[in-house]
């Protein structure tokens, strides 16, 4: 790579290691209290696992498989 670019990497990596540390041992402590599906409204857990296969629902719902979504849009008027 050029040394323009390693550089800024570099710089970047330093700048926001103390915030990544904190994000990490968030989804640490996360991680470790597992999915709080009990909490979500029912019309949540229907986005959650629509587009899941019937294995996977009966994964979600039961409350013991981690699940990750990715947001791409919100529907927030500004």
């Amino acid at each position: 790579m050029k040394t323009a670019v390693l550089e800024v990497t570099k710089r970047i990596v330093e700048r926001s290691r103390a915030t990544r540390e904190a994000y990490l041992s968030l989804v640490e402590r996360r991680r470790r209290a597992g999915p709080r599906r009990r909490a979500l409204s029912c019309g949540n857990l229907a986005h959650v696992s629509a587009p899941c296969s019937e294995a996977e629902k009966a994964l979600l719902h039961g409350e013991k498989a981690l699940n990750i979504g990715i947001v791409t849009a919100d529907n927030i008027s500004l």
